[in-house]
């Protein structure tokens, strides 16, 4: 498997991005929205088959640019991929790649309460909801690297 992430802040690696949304059939337009996103993540076999991918949004600090907070958003995995913890293994290495040693920054998601596989697979990486609403379910962390490298390995 491999992980790409891509987007307003690592353009370095949209033209591989833009192979393998090729590769897929998706067309430029769907890459140019990708790229207007400030991240977006890619968990693809090693033909270059997309298993899952989100796009992430950041908080920045208002006298700083440096990022408080990230919201992963529309976590998605093809139908015929779904069950293979692709989505937990996509948001791991998200985490992973962007929470730097020693940080605080967080991370959260949203899930609606129908959706019970979404719910399911967050609880397996972030624990507990943070919050249950009438619409939504809320997770979040602040995670250490030490704590991701051992999911991850």
């Amino acid at each position: 498997m491999r992980f790409v992430l891509f987007g307003r802040y690592r353009p370095e690696q949209n033209a591989l991005a833009r192979d393998i949304f090729s590769r897929n059939g998706r067309n430029s337009r769907d890459f140019r929205f990708a790229c207007s996103e400030d991240y977006w993540a890619l968990l693809t076999d090693d033909d270059d088959r997309i298993l899952a991918e989100c796009t992430l949004s950041s908080e920045r600090g208002l006298f700083s640019d440096r990022v408080q907070a990230y919201c992963i958003c529309d976590v998605f995995v093809p139908e015929q991929y779904r069950g293979n913890q692709y989505a937990v293994a996509l948001i791991l290495n998200v985490m992973y790649e962007l929470e730097p040693a020693e940080s605080t920054t967080s991370f959260y998601l949203h899930a609606y309460r129908r959706n019970r596989s979404a719910i399911r697979c967050y609880r397996k990486i972030f624990g507990e909801p943070k919050h249950i609403g009438r619409r939504l379910v809320t997770f979040a962390s602040n995670p250490s690297r030490s704590w991701l490298f051992q999911l991850l390995s």
